[in-house]
């Protein structure tokens, strides 16, 4: 994946974990950041990442019933902090550490 590809693909998640904050719905929409990475996962490790977490909590959401609250408030965090972190290879691969953690304890 080239460079602008790359951005091309970042952009398009943080546009979507952006919108997620006030979707009505957000299970739906973690539903398509998942499926926008999903587009990446052969070529970006940074989709393959976003795949992996956004599996995970729409997983948490899915197979939690009764901790469904909990799983929409975990999506709101992620994409609000996903915004803040992306531009930062760094802190990225914080946020991944962290979040991998935060679902392996749920």
């Amino acid at each position: 994946m080239s460079d602008a590809d790359e951005a091309e693909t970042l952009a398009r998640l943080a546009a979507l974990a952006d919108s997620l904050g006030t979707a009505d719905e957000p299970y739906w929409t973690a539903n398509d950041v998942m499926a926008a990475a999903s587009d990446a996962l052969i070529t970006s490790r940074t989709a393959c990442d976003l795949y992996h977490l956004w599996a995970g909590l729409t997983d948490w959401y899915e197979l939690k019933p009764d901790d469904r609250e909990a799983a929409v408030a975990a999506m709101r965090r992620a994409a609000t902090e996903w915004i803040a972190v992306m531009d930062e290879p760094a802190a990225r691969a914080a946020y991944f550490q962290k979040w991998s953690q935060t679902l392996n304890s749920e």
